[in-house]
């Protein structure tokens, strides 16, 4: 599965389960300058930057293990790391914010996913408090943050609109 069709899965996944009047016909993904998801949301076109929640540390643990393995044909078991689940949401949110976005709207929405792959579950209640730090620090940048678990289909953090 292409990047681009694991993000059209994540996002019809949150359309259903959003609260928003999201057309499902309308749902596109797009090429930079672009945002990565332009959509119908009550009859005005929206855009949506997708990004997964990830510890780097492990992304490039697991990354090597898989490289070695097939390079070697044996693969070894990754480092143990801890991580938390705040640092990850505020880099996710920095490294997007650095992004540029070439729209006919003022804001864009950033979706912030959880798929397991990389990262395991965040946890509602530790990340709720500084989701709503960082939709208030960066709330000229985005139109709200959003925060999806993917396998759960489940929002993690409502957003305060």
């Amino acid at each position: 599965m292409t990047k681009t069709d694991h993000e059209l899965m994540v996002f019809k996944g949150f359309a259903e389960i959003s609260g928003l009047d999201i057309d499902s016909g309308s749902i596109k993904s797009e090429s930079p300058p672009l945002p990565d998801i332009s959509c119908t949301v009550s009859g005005q076109k929206h855009f949506f930057e997708l990004t997964r929640a990830v510890d780097q540390q492990i992304a490039n643990d697991i990354g090597y293990v898989l490289s070695e393995g097939r390079k070697t044909g044996y693969t070894r078991n990754s480092k143990i790391h801890s991580y938390s689940d705040v640092e990850i949401i505020t880099d996710a949110v920095t490294r997007k914010t650095a992004k540029q976005y070439e729209t006919d709207r003022d804001k864009v929405d950033l979706l912030i996913y959880s798929d397991g792959i990389y990262h395991g579950r965040l946890n509602e209640a530790i990340i709720e408090e500084e989701v709503n730090k960082l939709r208030e620090q960066y709330k000229d940048r985005w139109g709200t943050i959003w925060i999806y678990d993917h396998p759960k289909q489940k929002l993690l953090v409502k957003p305060c609109k």
